[in-house]
């Protein structure tokens, strides 16, 4: 890049002041348009390396957004061999140097970073544009009296949304990606992970995953659960921030935080147009704590209510008693089979079945000595087919309501039992490795279907070197979802510990055949076929 002379050189309708500093997307000088002289600017040069419509890429994806969250764009022109993008000047540095200056930053704080940033996020993907590259030096900060201002800069490698991205490239820096950006495959959601990283180390003064090496990374990423902020710092009570946090580095796509609108409503930010600077008050904002484990509690309670409730209407009020005892059977008959012990399972099976029977007999004495007289005073023949017709007719009305309402309370107490028990286990793992694992196998005992939560336990094993393990659970999610590409990393990773080098590119090539490219298959894969190459020399 031909070499700026300050004070001298123009570029277009800019003179340079001086150079703020270079990065791998270009340099950025400080400069001003030659009417405008009072006004500074950000001037960043990009060379043009027989990649231009790569390089127009963040100046057009820029023009496309109008957030006060997001570095404003002044211009941007071809010089030369060189792509000019003029910025809005912001004098006072980035999140990285801030965060030095003040040190760990309190709750209320961390959460007023994490509004404005989201609402720049909401208003980024609603235009269909993924930042990729979310980092501390990427955040720019401007110090107000009324409150701080963070400003996302850097979209040199930002690109349009895709299904599916083909490029074999992942982008972004490794410290701050999230397992769906190593495998290439970066959404939304990748942009809220590495926002959760820069939020941990706001809190904590420490990344949530560190390693010496791009591979010990990957599988910290990958498998490894970082330590809670409050095993960090004794003061923090924030539970709430916390779980927050927590939900913004979820390993499993479908369980971390969906959308910055979802982060926006968790973090109880009021809705305003995301195209005007947010309101700053004076002072911290104060946020009502709520201790989190009650609030799980609560909720918990409140949905086993509504799902009995929907459970004995499930047939219509006319038939609580015998359904009542029909889903007596139905628990005992579950329960019973969850038991370690041969006599209680057969206790409770013909426990279930005696139930059943009764059920059928509190139909045939429900129905004549209570229901009948009932709707005779309603002056309807009960032998007519009006009464049948009346029976089936309520019966169906409430199905229609109840069975989806009980099901849905149902899903509602597991999702909530899993978040809070699993809230739990990652405090306990920090203490005690044993604990963990011990509390995640006792979990899927009770949720022996969940996908998740054994892929969870399965990443656990192989954190805590229990590999043979890990790769035998990693083989039970794989045979009930072949296509589960977490669980074809963990068994892969598992063989590589082994050194079973032909087991992991059996398990790479599969992969890579339907994935295309994948950053840790292909990894593995080199590793694997080297150690192979090794041993026949």
């Amino acid at each position: 890049m031909t070499e700026i002379n300050r004070f001298v050189e123009m570029v277009g309708d800019y003179s340079i002041d001086r150079e703020l500093g270079r990065g791998a997307h270009g340099v950025v000088f400080l400069a001003h348009h030659k009417e405008r002289p009072e006004q500074p600017v950000a001037l960043k040069l990009v060379q043009n390396r027989g990649s231009l419509d790569r390089l127009m890429l963040e100046p057009a994806i820029l023009s496309e957004l109008n957030h006060t969250g997001i570095v404003g764009l002044h211009d941007f022109f071809l010089d030369d061999e060189r792509v000019v993008i003029v910025l809005e000047y912001i004098a006072d540095g980035d999140l990285e140097r801030y965060a030095q200056d003040k040190g760990m930053l309190n709750p209320d704080q961390v959460r007023e970073f994490l509004v404005q940033v989201a609402r720049a996020l909401e208003h980024a993907h609603t235009a269909g544009v993924l930042h990729r590259d979310i980092k501390l030096s990427n955040i720019l900060v401007e110090l107000r009296e009324n409150g701080d201002r963070f400003v996302l800069t850097d979209f040199g490698i930002s690109r349009m949304s895709e299904p599916i991205q083909i490029a074999k490239h992942t982008g972004g820096t490794y410290f701050f990606m999230a397992p769906e950006q190593l495998l290439g495959r970066p959404t939304a959601q990748s942009d809220l992970w590495a926002l959760g990283v820069v939020a941990y180390r706001l809190l904590t003064g420490r990344l949530p995953f560190e390693a010496d090496s791009l591979e010990d990374l990957a599988h910290a990423v990958r498998f490894k659960t970082p330590i809670p902020p409050s095993e960090i710092r004794v003061d923090l009570e924030d539970t709430e921030l916390e779980q927050l946090i927590f939900s913004m580095l979820e390993k499993q796509q479908s369980q971390r935080i969906v959308s910055a609108k979802e982060l926006l409503t968790a973090l109880g930010a009021k809705d305003q147009p995301i195209d005007l600077p947010p309101v700053q008050r004076e002072g911290e904002r104060q946020i009502a704590r709520r201790n989190f484990d009650r609030r799980m509690d609560k909720r918990i309670r409140f949905s086993w209510v509504a799902f009995w409730v929907c459970a004995v209407l499930w047939f219509g009020p006319l038939l609580i008693v015998p359904n009542l005892l029909v889903i007596a059977a139905i628990y005992l008959f579950y329960s019973g089979q969850l038991s370690d012990r041969t006599s209680i399972r057969i206790v409770r099976t013909f426990g279930g079945l005696i139930l059943v029977f009764a059920s059928w007999f509190a139909m045939e004495l429900f129905v004549p000595s209570v229901v009948a007289p009932l709707v005779s005073t309603l002056g309807i023949n009960a032998s007519s087919l009006a009464w049948y017709y009346f029976v089936v007719g309520s019966k169906t009305a409430f199905s229609l309501v109840c069975a989806p309402a009980a099901a849905y309370f149902y899903l509602r107490i597991r999702r909530a039992r899993r978040e809070r028990d699993l809230r739990r286990s990652i405090l306990a793992s920090t203490r005690d490795q044993a604990s963990y694992l011990a509390n995640l196998k006792s979990m899927l005992s009770e949720r022996s279907e969940d996908t998740i939560l054994h892929q969870k336990y399965a990443e656990a094993l192989l954190a805590s070197g229990k590999t043979r393990e890990a790769v035998v659970e990693g083989i039970l999610i794989l045979d009930s979802d072949p296509f589960n590409v977490g669980a074809g990393l963990l068994v892969a990773h598992s063989y590589a510990e082994l050194k079973l080098a032909d087991n992991v590119v059996e398990v790479c090539d599969r992969f890579l055949a339907f994935a295309g490219y994948c950053f840790e298959f292909e990894e593995l894969k080199r590793n694997a076929v080297a150690a192979l190459e090794g041993e026949k020399s």
